[in-house]
């Protein structure tokens, strides 16, 4: 059982006249492992961001693009299942909830050890929302569906 928190003041801008800003992020979670084959781990978590957005009419995506924030709401639940299948290949996945618009992000993930400090990684990222969440942004902001589509990914780790 865990819980971390954080008071952040930024100032935005070198100027006086304009405030900075003071929020709370923090958030609280629970794992677990179980002895069945070589491991299965749960783990879910809340977590509260109050500089985030509790309207997803508010959501500035140029932010997501930007790399200025990497969630746009202010409650979020996650919950993940690990099963370490065998000594090199681990089988996983994740739901990622938004709270304030009901979006639901999937990853399913395997991992496989192919050399001693070699690792390889496939997944994906399934967006299950509805259109205008944070997941599915409307056509006006997002017209080529690239936040709203599926996305399959590979990446290659090396060790040293």
């Amino acid at each position: 059982i865990w819980f971390e928190g954080a008071h952040f003041g930024e100032k935005i801008l070198q100027s006086p006249n304009i405030p900075g800003r003071n929020y709370f992020r923090w958030l609280a979670g629970i794992d677990y492992s179980f002895n069945v084959r070589n491991g299965l781990l749960l783990m879910t978590e809340y977590s509260h961001d109050e500089s985030g957005e509790s309207q997803k009419s508010n959501y500035n995506y140029g932010n997501l693009i930007t790399g200025q924030r990497s969630l746009l709401a202010r409650d979020y639940m996650f919950s993940s299942v690990r099963l370490q299948y065998s000594e090199t290949t681990s089988l996983s996945t994740g739901i990622l909830s938004n709270l304030n618009d009901s979006g639901i992000l999937l990853m399913p993930r395997l991992s496989h050890l192919l050399f001693a400090d070699t690792e390889l990684t496939t997944g994906m990222f399934i967006a299950l929302a509805d259109k205008g969440t944070e997941f599915n942004p409307a056509s006006e902001i997002d017209p080529s569906n690239a936040f709203g589509n599926t996305t399959i990914y590979a990446w290659l780790k090396l060790y040293f």
